[in-house]
């Protein structure tokens, strides 16, 4: 009876590694530590509220950049990845399945360096609103503190 028992908690830690695994492989986890990423939902690519947030954004280049900031497009079968390279369906619904459970209409999720969902929108926001709300978080701060003491050419 307990080798019964050694056995199912034996596939059930190897079922739940496994899981933890695929996790670590997701299409963000290759950005945890290196950028921040801006995730806009639509239903289409024709959605004024797309439309009106890449508007929003398209101006700030520069901003984006320093802020390191990267953009996915998803669409419920589809999306464009900062690359501008084309998402497969699978990653398009794996984001979708994560972020939007419940849901096929606009959000704007804005998710940190350390991989946390840090503030989400149901409709488009301006560029200073969005670089504001980033320029407010803690790892942000930090940043910036860095960056003050590294062109004073100083340590801490």
């Amino acid at each position: 009876m307990n080798r019964f028992w050694a056995i199912i908690c034996l596939l059930l830690s190897h079922g739940l590694y496994l899981e933890a695994q695929e996790k670590d492989e997701s299409l963000l986890s290759k950005h945890h530590l290196q950028e921040r990423v801006l995730l806009i939902f639509a239903s289409s690519k024709d959605q004024a509220e797309l439309q009106q947030q890449l508007k929003n954004l398209n101006d700030y280049p520069s901003d984006l950049m320093q802020r390191k900031l990267l953009i996915y497009t998803v669409f419920p079968e589809n999306g464009i990845a900062p690359s501008g390279k084309h998402l497969r369906a699978e990653e398009a619904q794996k984001l979708y399945k994560q972020f939007m459970p419940n849901s096929k209409g606009f959000a704007i999720i804005f998710i940190d360096l350390d991989g946390l969902e840090q503030w989400r929108s149901k409709q488009p926001v301006s560029a200073r609103e969005l670089f504001e709300f980033i320029d407010a978080t803690a790892l942000r701060r930090a940043e910036m503190l860095d960056s003050l003491i590294e062109s004073l050419g100083g340590s801490y």
